[in-house]
């Protein structure tokens, strides 16, 4: 490159580790076998696997917060916002002589404009605590071009990702079944887990997956997002003993159940508290309550108004989202919080089970012999007997106008199907 070019420092620079290998799972299970009367086996079984060097991206252009000054800055700016509030019924987080408290700022006047700061947008980002946020902004929009001040490692690029192999995970289970061979007309099979998976990256290992912050590379360690705690099956075939005859015989009805918890969740601030917004998408909430206490307030409720996830008292009842306005009062029975400017969430990622699903499918059909070469069968089969809705949550996102609020489903209707099928 030559000592004249100079890169976008808008730019995203991508590379891969030369070093890179190829990931590997390594696989291990247990089981003890047991044969019972009537050609029935009962089977448990602990099964494990470990993901080594799986991928994981890098991204060495993390903002700076705290080594250049800025974050101390940027709390004096919003201290100063909130007394101006306080005294004259608006945010200004310039520095007001005649405002008791108001403190001076030393890094704001080194940037472009002096940061901006009567802007509305600069004036959002620190009056809802998101020094993150508004670094990418002055750094997008050139306020350090030619300053003293920085808040990049590299200031020819925006971003510098590397992936490499970093990530792990871990899977456990125990495995009960029961199934009967066939016996006297009935076939039938069941079979239940109890498993866990953790892993610090996304669990669908694409390739990029950078850190929230790669000071606290634990925070991303918590339950993959296709983990699922339990999980019960059973399904069952019976030739009917209705007797001998050609309408009597050859009937037979088969069925087909499951039942599982829902998929893990996370409740999310996605604040730019401590680093950009595209890094932040997992910043989770924060809050005083413990898990058995949450497992209080999240869990699936059928309300007059619709189904929900999350407890009325905790919904902000002003707009529905969970949390009350900046410099407000948190609202009776808030339980969440956004994370401060240069704090996480304390909320582990995927913490909560979404509401659980359970299908019942059946099926009646004849089957009779016409001729040694002629079969008739007829019948019916029906997904989804009970009509029962599996109501699917996801992740509950803080300022989210219908936070709580469960709005989709992951089953269909109960459904029908009438069938005639002829063999020859």
């Amino acid at each position: 490159m030559s000592a004249r070019t100079k890169l976008d420092p808008t730019a995203a620079l991508f590379s891969v580790d030369p070093g890179l290998r190829t990931p590997y799972v390594q696989q291990w299970n247990f089981g003890l076998q047991r044969r019972l009367p009537h050609n029935t086996v009962i089977e448990a079984r602990y099964v494990g696997n470990k993901g080594t060097k799986l991928l994981r991206a890098f991204d060495f252009n993390q903002v700076l917060l705290r080594e250049n000054g800025f974050l101390d800055d940027f709390l004096r700016a919003r201290s100063n916002g909130q007394l101006a509030l306080e005294r004259f019924g608006r945010f200004e987080p310039e520095f007001n002589g005649a405002v008791v408290g108001s403190q001076p700022l030393t890094f704001f006047p080194q940037l472009e404009f002096g940061g901006a700061l009567d802007s509305s947008t600069v004036q959002e980002l620190i009056r809802t605590g998101q020094p993150g946020s508004l670094a990418e902004l002055y750094i997008r929009n050139g306020y350090t071009e030619g300053r003293a001040v920085s808040f990049r490692r590299n200031q020819n690029a925006l971003v510098g990702d590397l992936v490499t192999n970093y990530s792990s995970s871990s899977y456990h289970a125990l495995q009960l079944e029961a199934r009967r061979r066939a016996a006297r007309g009935i076939i039938w099979q069941a079979n239940y887990s109890l498993s866990k998976v953790l892993t610090d990256s996304s669990g669908t290992q694409v390739r990029f997956d950078p850190f929230l912050d790669n000071a606290q590379p634990r925070l991303e360690r918590a339950r993959a997002t296709f983990d699922l705690r339990h999980v019960f099956n059973a399904n069952l075939v019976w030739d009917l003993p209705l007797g001998s005859g050609k309408l009597r015989d050859g009937w037979t009805v088969g069925s087909i159940w499951n039942w599982q918890s829902g998929a893990p969740l996370s409740v999310i601030s996605e604040r730019g508290t401590i680093n950009r917004p595209s890094r932040s998408t997992q910043n989770t909430a924060s809050t005083s309550l413990t898990k058995p206490q949450l497992g209080d307030v999240l869990r699936f409720r059928m309300s007059d108004d619709g189904p929900y996830y999350v407890a009325a008292s905790a919904i902000n009842p002003r707009d529905g989202t969970g949390v009350a306005s900046d410099f407000l009062e948190p609202f009776t029975g808030q339980v969440f919080t956004h994370p401060g400017a240069g704090e996480v969430g304390t909320l582990q990622r995927r913490m909560f089970d979404g509401p659980s699903a359970f299908g019942f499918d059946f099926s009646l059909m004849k089957r009779t012999a016409l001729s040694e070469t002629h079969t008739l069968t007829f019948g019916a089969r029906v997904e989804n007997v009970l009509n029962h809705p599996t109501f699917f949550a996801g992740d509950q996102f803080l300022d989210d106008e219908q936070f709580g609020r469960i709005t989709s489903t992951l089953t269909s209707p109960r459904r029908v199907e009438l069938f005639v099928r002829w063999a020859f």
